[in-house]
């Protein structure tokens, strides 16, 4: 969500910087063309590999990223909700019962 709402800034950003450079106004189409245009640009990253020092490029569009990140969510709360449905009440904890050393005064 957070990649998504950067792509749409960094869009209506480019679409304000097209519009002020211009010297005709901008169509709703051109502006549209310059926010599609910044979410399917490709963005690369380093990301660490899982045990290990190294890291690899991982290079993907924003929508690409977006999509891996709605479904990474999708599947966290599809966990916790299988979790929910087959968990058992928690037994309550035994009662302590002091030992003959406490008890006494």
């Amino acid at each position: 969500m957070k990649e998504r709402s950067q792509a749409s800034i960094f869009g209506i950003a480019a679409a304000a910087l097209v519009a002020c450079a211009s010297k005709h106004p901008v169509s709703s189409s051109e502006s549209q063309s310059v926010i599609d245009n910044a979410v399917s640009q490709m963005v690369c990253r380093r990301e660490p590999v899982t045990g290990s020092h190294i890291y690899r490029e991982v290079c993907l569009t924003l929508a690409q990223r977006e999509a891996e990140h709605e479904r990474s969510v999708e599947l966290m709360r599809d966990m916790q909700r299988r979790a929910a449905a087959t968990s058992q009440p928690m037994p309550n904890p035994p009662t302590r019962v002091p030992s003959a050393a406490a008890r006494r005064p």
